[in-house]
């Protein structure tokens, strides 16, 4: 845990020494948006991921649910499969509206 304190110390010195070199309120906005973008990159990457993810278990609980109708009940799947569809339209929402 101390490791881990002493390393966010030195990350924030460091960003914190790039973001006051800067001249005009120009420059200080953008370097701090340098980290923002990677952080979205990540967000962005984890929800194309979850998304699969629940694609990939809204089509396992429907093939349960076409094997035995009364252990899973269809509206699984679809919850499911709506919420796959939300997590994946994130990203792709976002981007639409930094154009």
């Amino acid at each position: 845990m101390k490791n881990l304190f002493k390393l966010l110390i030195g990350l924030s010195l460091f960003y914190g020494a790039q973001v006051f070199a800067s001249a005009t309120v120009g420059e200080w906005a953008q370097s701090l948006m340098g980290p923002a973008k990677g952080l979205m990159d990540i967000i962005n990457a984890l929800c194309y991921l979850t998304g699969g993810v629940f694609f990939v278990g809204a089509i396992i609980q429907y093939r349960n649910h076409r094997k035995n109708p009364q252990q899973v009940r269809l509206s699984t799947p679809i919850f499911y499969l709506i919420l796959a569809i939300v997590i994946i339209l994130i990203p792709i929402l976002a981007m639409l509206g930094n154009q």
